[in-house]
């Protein structure tokens, strides 16, 4: 019981700081560089489900605005689907590239 419990609390914190953080949220005005680019690997976010529920995908296309702002891309899931997400339902992924 007391161990269901630890691993409710250590997953709510994840979900709720740890990908919140990795998240990051900018102005669609500003002019910082894109985030998301192709090849990134991301998380794609459900809040209906578990975080060890989330899937996994990796960026195949990014689809500017008007403005040259990215905020929708394509992803193939692990699965091999391609879904279109908002920004707004994805996190990437902290890897580095060699």
């Amino acid at each position: 019981m007391q161990r269901q419990q630890v691993v409710q609390h250590f997953w709510r914190r994840w979900s709720v700081e740890y990908v919140h953080q990795l998240q990051a949220r900018v102005k669609w005005n500003s002019n910082v560089e894109n985030q998301v680019k192709i090849d990134d690997i991301i998380l794609i976010r459900n809040e209906n489900a578990p975080p060890l529920k989330w899937c996994l995908g990796r960026v195949k296309e990014v689809h500017p605005g008007a403005d040259k702002i990215v905020r929708v891309v394509t992803i193939r899931c692990s699965d091999g689907s391609m879904i279109k997400r908002p920004l707004s339902k994805i996190c990437v992924l902290p890897l580095e590239h060699d």
